[in-house]
């Protein structure tokens, strides 16, 4: 078969090009749509933990050069399916990750969000906007981290975070990777001008992301 003569590849590499700013910003007008508004807290933070595919872990060190000092770790979590958000952030984790053994010491932990991973708006790195700009949510939410145990839901998780994450499926076995949860105890949010605010956990569980 003979490709037409008007097509050329600089045709082909910008049709391609067009094709993926299309998609990228259907993809944010997507996310920009279901944003719930930020005068409602507990449902902004449902969103943004069911919408995130990671945050940042935090623990306290027990690593001999860092020992009692907040250690940060990038993690991946998950809520549930993508038709299924639960509001838990879940995890699947090593025990030789460094965190993990900080948390085997001390299971308080803490997990930060932020929306410039949702490539919201008001997040852009631009002369109108920025991650801190109070307009991008921040979420801190603290707890403990505790091994998913009960049969049921380690197969909910797994679905979950599989099919969300789905190279994690292919990672050794040698690393003992676990299902892990987070207990949530407090919620911190900035979502708007004015300074943060608490959201209430039952609220936070009762609310739709």
């Amino acid at each position: 078969m003979h490709r037409p003569s008007n097509i050329t590849p600089s045709n082909m590499r910008s049709v391609a090009v067009v094709l993926i700013i299309f998609i990228i910003q259907g993809f944010a007008n997507q996310v920009n749509e279901v944003r719930p508004p930020y005068t409602n807290h507990a449902a902004r933070a449902r969103y943004m933990v069911h919408m995130a595919d990671w945050a940042m872990l935090g623990t306290i060190s027990t690593q001999s050069a860092y020992q009692g000092r907040p250690f940060l770790n990038p993690i991946s979590i998950c809520d549930g399916t993508l038709d299924n958000s639960t509001g838990v952030p879940y995890m699947y984790a090593s025990p030789l990750d460094v965190s993990m053994q900080d948390v085997t010491e001390n299971n308080q932990i803490t997990l930060s969000l932020s929306e410039a991973e949702l490539n919201i708006d008001d997040c852009h790195l631009t002369k109108h906007s920025d991650p801190e700009n109070p307009l991008c949510s921040r979420l801190v939410m603290f707890g403990t981290m505790e091994q998913v145990s009960d049969a049921t839901e380690l197969e909910f998780v797994k679905k979950a975070m599989f099919s969300r994450h789905p190279i994690m499926a292919s990672w050794p076995e040698d690393h003992k990777f676990t299902f892990m949860k987070m207990q949530l105890t407090d919620l911190w949010m900035i979502d708007f001008f004015g300074g943060g605010v608490t959201i209430d956990i039952k609220d936070y569980f009762k609310a739709k992301p």
